[in-house]
């Protein structure tokens, strides 16, 4: 009976160990596989770091010349929005080389600047100047503030939320920093200046968010005579109660 009791014992305490064993290492391998995961994690959060590199195109045939330097990220759908943008000033290019009058040279021109407000959120401000024939050429802002880690462009109402007198607030700013501008003052047209800011969405949809400021660009003809050229106000962001929780 001992000798079988002790038999029992023995196989007891064998399972016991083999079970103890069993559960030791299935919590070393799922903490090695959690550990795994967090490694890949932050790797995965370090590549949604925005980076970009300019992408140059040059073509010179004919009457024809286009030097496009331009951004290009980790995000298709960054990237989509900036061919949208060159599409639309290549369409003019060829418009104007399919009329009948072809004879003219033709210039298109894009290069752009950066604006960080933190390591995931840029704003891309695209020049373009072309010209179609004329006196002069026609220039062109476009801007695209993005959140790389959102993969969204981010649009001026989504920075304030709820709060619907953001545009009269920036348009009232603007207009004060303006009129101290020298060349506003030398080309002051009152009707020009007016329109360009009256508080619409459309007037101050070209903007670059800064760590402590929105800079609004306004293109020639907006708020002063072509002569006068193109301008730019910064508003501190405690000036417009921003909220930066929105992002």
């Amino acid at each position: 009976m001992k000798k079988r009791y002790f038999a029992y014992l023995g196989i007891y305490i064998l399972m016991l160990f083999l079970i103890v064993t069993t559960i030791l290492t299935l919590a070393i391998n799922i903490a090695k596989e959690k550990e795994v995961i967090d490694v890949n994690k932050e790797i995965e959060e370090k590549r949604e770091l925005p980076k970009y590199v300019t992408k140059n195109i040059f073509e010179e045939k004919d009457n024809v010349t286009i030097n496009l330097n331009l951004p290009h990220t980790n995000s298709k759908k960054f990237n989509d929005k900036i061919e949208v943008i060159k599409n639309k000033y290549l369409g003019y290019i060829k418009e104007e080389e399919n009329s009948k009058n072809n004879d003219t040279s033709l210039d298109l021109n894009m290069t752009y600047t950066v604006n960080k407000y933190n390591d995931n959120i840029l704003s891309f401000v695209i020049h373009t100047e072309i010209y179609l024939g004329g006196a002069h050429p026609n220039a062109y802002i476009d801007t695209i503030t993005y959140d790389f880690k959102k993969d969204k462009e981010i649009y001026l109402k989504d920075l304030f939320g709820e709060n619907n007198t953001y545009l009269n607030k920036i348009s009232q700013i603007a207009k004060e920093k303006l009129l101290k501008e020298e060349k506003i003052k030398m080309y002051y047209n009152e009707d020009i200046l007016e329109n360009g800011l009256i508080p619409i969405e459309e007037n101050f949809k070209r903007f670059a968010l800064d760590n402590n400021c929105i800079i609004f660009f306004f293109e020639r003809y907006q708020v002063a005579p072509y002569v006068a050229g193109e301008f730019n106000v910064c508003i501190e962001l405690e000036k417009l109660n921003f909220n930066s929780k929105l992002l």
